[in-house]
């Protein structure tokens, strides 16, 4: 689990002081769960289900992670599932 903090400046010039959980990063980009639109009980709970999360998926990460390159790509199949 990562955690930032960090002044976000948008494009229109307003600036906020941020603390996030990052989900995904990447060349650019940062997504995450933004931990000030959370109360402090909320916060503790989601860093509970993340730990927990990584921890159960820890097996299956050591065993086969992989990181592949976008442009060496052609999509086949595409599906969203939802729980």
């Amino acid at each position: 689990m990562k955690i930032f903090e960090f002044d976000y400046t948008k494009k229109d010039g307003e600036k906020s002081t941020r603390k996030v959980m990052a989900l995904h990063a990447s060349d650019g980009w940062v997504d995450a769960i933004d931990l000030t639109k959370l109360s402090q009980d909320e916060q503790e709970d989601l860093k509970r289900i993340q730990l927990e999360y990584e921890g159960k998926i820890k097996p299956f990460v050591e065993k086969a992670f992989r990181r592949f390159n976008k442009s060496n790509m052609i999509i086949l199949h595409e599906e969203t599932i939802k729980g």
